[in-house]
Parts: structure tokens; sequence; C-alpha cells
């Protein structure tokens, strides 16, 4: 694949929540999670060529969104769009630590219309 995989940031105007689009190749398709009643993830790695070394990016599906996944394969090259989240956690030592976790929201494989 060339150079030409980057993050590209927007804005979704429904929600005002900061939106990424990754292209690159599906590195790992992990199973649907059942993490209670109401809960359920799926966890799908995308390496994304950009920069002196590849990074492998976790992509969160959740809920309904788990089965946009089915049907793709590792070594597939797709452009994943997903939410940016973030939230504070303090710790019982009182230090606040920051996570960021990207939500997908859709899959495509490059090329496709």
């Amino acid at each position: 694949m060339e150079d030409t995989a980057r993050f590209q940031r927007t804005i979704t105007t429904k929600s005002n929540m900061a939106q990424v689009s990754i292209t690159g190749t599906i590195k790992m398709i992990g199973k649907t999670q059942d993490i209670s009643e109401k809960f359920r993830k799926r966890e799908c790695v995308i390496t994304e060529p950009g920069g002196q070394y590849p990074a492998h990016i976790p992509v969160e599906f959740t809920q309904d969104r788990c089965s946009l996944v089915d049907g793709f394969k590792e070594g597939e090259e797709v452009t994943i769009t997903a939410f940016v989240n973030g939230r504070e956690w303090t710790g019982k030592d009182g230090v606040a630590k920051y996570f960021l976790s990207l939500s997908g929201n859709r899959i495509e494989r490059t090329g496709a219309t």
C-alpha cells in the first residue's frame, strides 16, 4: 500500500464528536464479546503504514455495530470511520489518568464505492 494512508480528522455535525477515517490493512478481527446482558463489543486492529514504523490501531465496534465486521478478513485493505472517545479516570491515589478509544462506525473495503 502506498504511503497515502493517514488520519483524516473531521467533526460530525450531529453529535460534535471528533471522527477519524483510518485506511490500512486488517491485522486482527476479534470475536464478539458479551460484556454484560446489555453491552457487547468486537475489536478490529488495523495496520496503518505511515511513518517510520507501522501503527497497529485497535478499533472497537459495539452493540449492533459488531456485525459490521462480518464478511471482512485479515489482510484486506479497508477504511474504517470511527468516533474518538476520551475519558478521565481517577485512581485511589488521586491521580487522574486519561484514556482514548476509537469506536467504529463504518468499515468498507478500500476502493469500494
